[in-house]
């Protein structure tokens, strides 16, 4: 409760005019987060720490761990390692169809791009703002709008990548667009809500399954103890 009051910059989860209906409240479980809407990773920090079991609340060591902790850097840093898996870049290969992992980050499309209009307005941003003569900024247009048309997750993912990788060879007016970072997390989270917080998600959760990317040496160190 304490992290949500800070984080909400004073609200209580529990709170009610009525004494009686925040006891009911905070008894039944029921908080009010509400406050935390657009900030997913302290979102999603709170509610497994409020929830009813002890035993299903994160740990001391698992809570510092959480990317609610993280840098924005560190943030952009684990789009970019996933964009670089064999299963991610080479999404279409029919070797990598049924990937469990492959699948799972696909259907993050649903929460994070949930219309066309969502991802037409971000497409029509950038046209506005890239430069067509900078030959890297045509080709990272290029590949946004591709992975738009495929209605891919895995190639939004490689185009991160190689946005990453290009970012010297941007023109001006792109790095400006960008927050003039090579790790520019804040850009995307602002355009596409939710985006890392349901990558991290499905990375995590592999951990449940016989393909555990937490494990693989490219990315363990953003899950390690």
């Amino acid at each position: 409760m304490v992290l949500y009051f800070i984080a909400s910059r004073g609200i209580h989860p529990f709170y009610d005019k009525s004494e009686f209906y925040q006891l009911t409240k905070t008894v039944e479980n029921k908080p009010d987060l509400t406050a935390l809407d657009n900030q997913h990773c302290g979102l999603d920090l709170v509610t497994s720490m409020l929830k009813p079991e002890p035993k299903d609340r994160p740990s001391t060591t698992v809570l510092l761990r959480h990317p609610l902790f993280w840098s924005e850097e560190k943030r952009y840093k684990l789009l970019t390692t996933v964009g670089k898996e064999a299963e991610i870049a080479y999404s279409q290969e029919s070797q990598h169809e049924d990937n469990v992992v492959r699948r799972a980050i696909e259907g993050t499309k649903a929460v994070v791009l949930p219309n066309q209009n969502d991802w037409d307005a971000l497409r029509n941003k950038m046209e506005k703002e890239l430069d067509e003569n900078n030959e890297s900024d045509a080709k990272f247009l290029t590949r946004f709008k591709r992975a738009g048309y495929v209605e891919s997750m895995c190639n939004l993912l490689v185009t991160l990548r190689k946005l990453h990788d290009r970012y010297d060879k941007l023109s001006p007016r792109a790095k400006a667009m960008l927050g003039n970072t090579c790790y520019p997390y804040t850009f995307f989270d602002k355009e596409l809500p939710g985006l890392f917080l349901n990558i991290y998600t499905v990375i995590k959760e592999s951990a449940t399954t016989e393909d555990d990317w937490t494990k693989r040496e490219t990315l363990m160190d953003f899950f390690s103890n």
